[in-house]
C-alpha cells in the first residue's frame, strides 16, 4: 500500500507545566540524636527555555525534635540536565552541592563540604550503552588547629573522595526482567585519586558475563544460566 501524503488525523501536543514546587517532610533518626525532622524545598524547570534542558534547586535542614530543637545540618543542591551534550544524543547530569556545616555548643567545629557530580550516557545502539561519571568532594574543617584536624578526620572517618568511572554495557537478553536468551556483559573501572588527589587513591576493574539458553530438552530447567565475574583493585 502506498503512503498518503497528507494524514486523515489531526495531532496536536499540549505541553505540562515547565516550573515546579515541591515540598517534603520526614521523620527518622540520627547517630548522634534519637529523633530528627527532615525539611526539603525544590524548585525547578522540566524545559528550561524550550529547549529540553531541566534545571532544580533544592535547599534542605534537617533538625533535632527531642529535648531541645537544633539544626545539624544544611545543604544546598543545584541540578542540571542537558539531553543533547555538543549537539549529539548524550545525555549530561550534574548536580553540585554545599552544606555549610553547623556550629552548636556540643559541636564547637564546624564541617563545610561542597562537591559535584557530572554523569555522560551514550547509546551506541540498542543493545549498547557507555556512562563515564566523575565526583568531587572537598571538606573543610574550621575552628579546630591543623595538628588536631588531622587526628579528627581519622578518629570521625572523614575521606574526601574523588573519582572517575567508565562503565560499559551490551545487553542482548530477551526481557531483562525474564530473561529466556540472549546475555549480558558489563565492565566498570573506576580511578579514585590520581590527579584529583583527595584521601583515597587506588584503580579498580570488575567484568561479567551472564549467558541465558533455553532447550526443549531441559525438562527440570526452562532456562540455563550462567556468569562469570572477575575483578582487580
Amino acid at each position: 500500500k502506498s503512503k498518503p501524503v497528507q494524514p486523515d488525523f489531526i495531532l496536536r501536543v499540549i505541553e505540562r507545566k515547565r516550573q515546579f514546587i515541591s515540598f517534603k517532610i520526614a521523620a527518622g533518626q540520627d547517630q548522634q540524636k534519637d529523633l530528627t525532622a527532615d525539611f526539603l524545598g525544590e524548585w525547578g524547570n522540566k524545559n528550561l527555555w524550550g529547549s529540553g534542558k531541566k534545571f532544580s534547586f533544592s535547599a534542605s535542614s534537617k533538625y533535632a525534635i527531642i529535648s531541645k530543637l537544633q539544626n545539624i545540618k544544611n545543604r544546598f543542591k543545584i541540578s542540571l540536565t542537558e539531553p543533547w551534550f555538543l549537539s549529539t544524543r548524550t545525555p549530561l547530569n550534574l548536580d553540585l552541592f554545599y552544606d555549610p556545616g553547623v556550629k552548636s555548643v556540643i559541636q564547637p567545629y564546624r564541617i563545610e563540604e561542597l562537591g559535584a557530580d557530572v554523569s555522560l550516557t551514550r547509546e551506541i545502539r540498542k543493545t549498547t550503552k557507555i556512562w563515564l561519571g566523575g565526583s568531587f568532594q572537598q571538606i573543610n574543617i574550621f575552628d579546630i588547629s591543623q595538628a588536631e584536624e588531622i587526628i579528627f578526620r581519622r578518629e570521625k572517618g572523614i575521606n574526601e573522595r574523588r573519582k572517575l568511572n567508565l562503565n560499559f554495557e551490551h545487553d542482548t537478553r530477551s526481557n531483562p526482567l525474564l530473561p529466556l536468551d540472549g546475555s549480558l556483559t558489563q565492565i566498570y573501572m573506576e580511578d579514585v585519586g590520581g590527579f584529583l588527589k583527595g584521601d583515597n587513591n587506588f584503580f579498580k576493574i570488575v567484568g561479567s558475563w551472564n549467558r541465558y539458553y533455553q532447550s526443549q530438552k531441559l525438562k527440570k530447567f526452562q532456562v540455563l544460566a550462567s556468569r562469570l565475574k572477575l575483578g582487580l583493585i
